[in-house]
């Protein structure tokens, strides 16, 4: 995917008002650029019949530390990831400086495009993304996913189970970063029920009982054994 942004989207948003931000992530300086006007995305999404998630272009509260854990891991060498719900891509490209073979993926195009181009911005040029929606099924497998803040609405969990369970290899794992969302006990649940071997972590990467609401928690999953 070309890292270049169009002038204007689909939804005639201006992708050139743009503003950047260096952000500190586990001692190194991420290079961000991010809509300046967030909530004109949100005004053009409630006018345009049929549009996408109206938030990517917001930095969630997840985001960073979940970033801090994808770039504090030592990740086996050629380790293939694919992360989920990119936006902006901050998750993502801390997964590239981390040594990750990444692919950035959203269901919204612009942002795979911005954050393919704030991955360049980084020093990875070639940086690849591709649009994914996560109610259709993975036409290739990963070693890991990554996502943040993706359980907001109780609606996408068993599609994002059903999807990650078909998108990794065997021993893969599936690092879900969420910021204590009420809804996140019932993911959980649910991804138990199904035979995940979920395991709840804090921001260091110690295992901890489930936090509490607003606090956040790395998810780390790892899917059910197959059954020949």
């Amino acid at each position: 995917m070309n890292a270049s942004l169009c002038a204007q989207t689909n939804t005639g948003i201006n992708m050139n008002s743009l503003t950047t931000q260096h952000i500190a992530v586990a001692g190194r300086s991420i290079v961000l650029s991010v809509p300046a006007d967030p909530e004109s995305l949100l005004n053009a999404a409630a006018e345009a019949e049929g549009s996408h998630d109206p938030y990517w272009g917001i930095l969630w509260d997840a985001a960073l530390p979940c970033a801090e854990c994808v770039l504090n891991h030592h990740w086996p060498a050629g380790t293939k990831a694919l992360e989920l719900g990119c936006g902006a891509g901050l998750v993502g490209v801390a997964g590239l400086m981390a040594g990750l073979d990444l692919t950035f993926s959203d269901v919204v195009p612009d942002a795979v495009s911005l954050a393919v181009q704030n991955a360049a911005a980084n020093g990875f040029a070639a940086a690849k993304g591709r649009a994914v929606d996560i109610r259709e099924s993975p036409d290739e497998t990963f070693d890991v996913l990554l996502a943040s803040d993706l359980l907001y609405d109780t609606a996408l969990h068993a599609p994002l189970l059903k999807f990650a369970r078909s998108a990794l290899n065997g021993d893969g794992e599936f690092w879900l970063g969420d910021p204590g969302r009420q809804n996140a006990a019932a993911f959980v649940a649910m991804a138990r029920d199904g035979g995940w071997q979920v395991e709840q972590r804090d921001q260091a990467g110690a295992i901890q009982p489930p936090a509490s609401l607003a606090e956040f928690q790395l998810l780390v999953l790892r899917p059910p054994a197959s059954v020949d």
